[in-house]
Parts: C-alpha cells; structure tokens; sequence
C-alpha cells in the first residue's frame, strides 16, 4: 500500500483533480443536483479528486488497452510511417533537436523519453476527463432516474477524446521517427541556425 501511494505524486493529483471536476460538473447536469458555493472546497474538489483517481485507473487498466491495440496495429504503423503522420518530419526534427540541447551531460536519449512520459501525461489526462464526464454523466442519470437531462456536455466527452486520439498519435508519430535523428549535443547550433550559416 505505501508503494501504491508513493505513485500518487503532486503532478497525478492535480491531473486528477482537473479531470474528476468534469465528473462532478456532468454528475450534476444529469441529476439536476446545484453544489451551493460553500461547499464547493469541502465537498466538490475532494469528489473530484477520488472520481479522478478512480476513472484514470479505469481507463489505464481496462479501457485504454483497448486504445493502444489499433494505434500499435501494423497498418497504424504504416500509415504514420507514409501519409499520415499527423506532424510533418520538420517539425519532429526541430522538436527532437530542442529537447536534445536541452539534455544535460550526453542524456539525449533519457530526455527524449522523459519528454514523451510528460507528454503521455497529458494524452491521457485528456482520456480521462472525457471519460469523466461519460461515467459522471451516466452514474448521474441512474441513480436519480433523471428524465431528459441535458445531453449538451458530452460533447465535451467527444472533443476530449478526439484531441487525446490526436495528440497519441502524433506523439507516436514523433517517438516512431526520431532514431533516424541524430542526437544534438547542448551547445550545437539549432537546425534553423545551421541553415542560414550555409547562406
């Protein structure tokens, strides 16, 4: 159990609590329920941080498999890797290259991975408040057999999942792409820099 909470750092509880919040906002849509002001602090951010916790454990272990299967499938792979990559090979290099100027002592590599872990944080934070909202929606509706509720928010559902779908793959795109970039050393000249000293 200690090992369970040392994950729980302040940037995954915070995650957590931003996504939650749409759980508790759609919660509140289907069931018609007002949280009066005062009890927003007291009632509303603790609800929204066990929801968030709880959905993200959800999606990691049940859902998001599920995800993972079709955009690691050989034709995904294959499609990144001709005509849709979703991100241009210019912009990969110069992301890839800034991240390698910023590494420390020769960890181009380790950065690199460390930069596409932050960026899958928030691919998934993402997942998470669109399923927020989907579970807060629903879990809403039945337990107060609300009639007609207000179905307008899980559009937000929809345009969270459509942007963690896009920034997934455009990051797969990246990670898939880079061991043809050579890695940059610190005080290297930028792409954009090394261009113009060639005019």
């Amino acid at each position: 159990m200690d090992a369970i909470f040392k994950t729980f750092s302040l940037g995954f509880l915070l995650r957590s609590v931003f996504a939650g919040v749409f759980f508790v906002i759609a919660y509140c849509v289907a069931s018609t329920i007002q949280i009066d002001s005062n009890d927003i602090f007291k009632v509303g951010l603790p609800f929204a941080l066990i929801a968030g916790v709880i959905v993200y454990g959800i999606h990691r272990s049940l859902l998001y498999p599920l995800i993972e299967w079709p955009l690691n499938s050989e034709w995904a792979e294959e499609a990144r890797r001709t005509c849709m990559p979703l991100i241009s090979k210019r912009a990969i290099k110069g992301l890839v290259g800034r991240w390698d100027r910023r590494a420390e002592g020769g960890r181009q590599r380790i950065y690199r991975q460390e930069q596409i872990m932050a960026w899958a944080d928030f691919i998934h934070l993402q997942y998470t408040a669109a399923w927020c909202v989907v579970f807060g929606f629903f879990l809403g509706q039945l337990v107060n057999q609300t009639e007609n509720p207000n179905k307008s928010i899980l559009w937000f559902a929809l345009l969270f999942f459509v942007a963690a779908i896009v920034a997934n793959w455009r990051a797969l795109s990246v990670e898939e792409k880079w061991p043809e970039i050579k890695e940059e050393k610190k005080d290297e000249p930028s792409c954009l820099l090394r261009e113009f000293s060639k005019k």
